[in-house]
């Protein structure tokens, strides 16, 4: 190691100052996904990418997210799956648009052939639920078991099949004076802090 009156390459001297950056061992890894594209007019950007950089502003403290972003392809997607593994997450939130206003939905199933074959989450959407009215009772948030046939869908549906346990998809309504990007991240801060039971 180099001492104080050494001389060395600048480079390593950065590096071994990145070192002592820690984010703490205890941190749980959340992988959060959000789709690029806008989808709707009325849109001028994705509510899950606006949604995702909110969160990104002010993280929870024992809580590193690995935000990943789509572009709105299925090629896309099949591209971003291996990463999202690589990560070893304690959890993975997909979020996604949802054109019903003023309804946060929490998907529970995704269908990975047509709508033959259902796959479920075994997240706890009761006791999920239950914090939630508790700490963000003036938004409504509901389970959805009625998955449409989408790019979300099919993302959902391809790391349910890894991971039911730990997976969960968050439908994000078009944002108004109530249901802001700010309220709806702390809705997902929530979720994190519930789910990891942090």
């Amino acid at each position: 190691m180099m001492g104080t009156d050494c001389l060395g390459d600048p480079a390593d001297m950065l590096t071994m100052c990145n070192k002592g950056t820690v984010t703490g061992q205890d941190a749980k890894t959340v992988v959060i996904t959000a789709f690029e594209n806008r989808f709707f007019k009325f849109w001028k950007k994705n509510p899950s990418e606006a949604v995702l950089d909110e969160l990104l502003k002010s993280p929870r403290k024992n809580i590193k997210i690995v935000p990943i972003k789509i572009k709105s392809t299925f090629e896309a997607v099949d591209e971003k799956i291996p990463e999202i593994g690589k990560c070893s997450p304690e959890f993975i939130l997909h979020l996604a648009a949802n054109s019903t206003p003023k309804i946060i939905y929490l998907e529970k199933m995704a269908f990975s052939n047509g709508y033959c074959n259902p796959l479920k989450s075994t997240v706890d959407f009761e006791y999920l639920l239950d914090e939630l009215d508790e700490k963000c009772e003036q938004l409504k948030i509901k389970k959805s078991e009625n998955m449409e046939r989408s790019i979300d869908n099919y993302l959902y549906s391809l790391t349910l099949r890894e991971s039911s346990q730990k997976t969960l998809l968050i439908r994000i309504p078009p944002f108004d004076d109530e249901y802001t990007k700010e309220a709806i991240a702390s809705v997902i801060r929530e979720v994190m802090r519930a789910l990891t039971r942090d």
